[in-house]
């Protein structure tokens, strides 16, 4: 037995008045006795807890006398004996238990095995099959023709059409992220017909789209398209506003260049002198305005 419960309060009110060396031969005692799970002689006390001097003997020797009782030779204490019996017990308990399991396996598998026994088995093999004395067969297998250069359109010739080299490039790179891998020449007659139809040149067609991620071309996509997407959009500009003609008619060095075309635009060639004069014209009379 190499485990016990030890109570620290119980062992201190029954032994919280002995000495040190009183304290370690009972210390001593108890495990030995758990230990060998028997109980000494008084001879086997003192070897027990290696008790050498005169001191260390009478401690044994009182400890017994106080804690153990003398039954036909042997220092017996109760609850020790309790607890070191019902571990005996447990024991043989557990062992019979493991014993039993054990023995419903073995038998478990011994019907297994007889059962398999009773199975029609067929003959053995009078000409045993070896893989090694004839060299294997190797299976041929079909490959599938790869598609020749000649059975689609290739970026060469998409620029022999008139499209710009990158163009080009990045329409085959959407269609095949779109998961067409190559561009057939049907595909591609379709394309140039339906520019034609939406009367575009085939590079505008392709350029539009490359910009709108299409795998292929439609006319009628076209009414879908963004308007910055569709051939020759220009982006109006914002008209001037008040604020702009008045810093222009102050001083048109300091507009931007906005400004100064579409001011240019309005009044010719000859702006920047037509207003300087019209400051020349106001002078006197509060800020500059242009007139007209």
């Amino acid at each position: 037995m190499h485990y016990y419960k030890r109570n620290i309060g119980d062992y201190a009110k029954k032994a919280g008045r002995l000495s040190m060396l009183e304290h370690g031969a009972y210390t001593l005692l108890i495990d030995a006795c758990y230990d060998r799970e028997r109980f000494p002689t008084e001879a086997e006390a003192i070897e027990w807890a290696w008790a050498r001097s005169d001191a260390e003997i009478e401690a044994v020797r009182f400890v017994l006398s106080r804690f153990f009782v003398l039954t036909d030779g042997l220092y017996v204490q109760d609850r020790i004996n309790d607890e070191v019996v019902q571990y005996q017990r447990n024991a043989e308990t557990n062992a019979r238990i493991a014993t039993e399991r054990e023995e419903k396996r073995r038998s478990r598998e011994r019907s297994v095995n007889g059962s398999c026994k009773d199975v029609n088995e067929p003959p053995p093999n009078q000409e045993p099959r070896t893989t090694n004395q004839e060299p294997p067969t190797r299976k041929d297998k079909t490959r599938k023709p790869r598609p020749q250069s000649d059975d689609f359109v290739s970026v060469d010739d998409l620029v022999a059409e008139g499209v710009d080299t990158q163009v080009a490039k990045d329409w085959l790179r959407v269609r095949k992220d779109k998961g067409a891998k190559t561009l057939t020449q049907t595909a591609w007659d379709g394309v140039k017909a339906e520019a034609i139809k939406a009367g575009l040149s085939v590079s505008d067609a392709v350029k539009v789209a490359a910009q709108n991620s299409w795998q292929g071309f439609k006319a009628s996509w076209l009414d879908n398209s963004t308007p910055q997407s569709r051939p020759g959009f220009v982006m109006a500009e914002k008209p001037l506003s008040p604020a702009e003609r008045q810093m222009y008619a102050a001083s048109p060095t300091r507009c931007n260049d906005r400004v100064k075309r579409m001011m240019a635009a309005e009044l010719g060639n000859n702006a920047p002198h037509i207003v300087d004069n019209i400051i020349e014209m106001d002078q006197g009379y509060g800020a500059p305005t242009l007139l007209g």
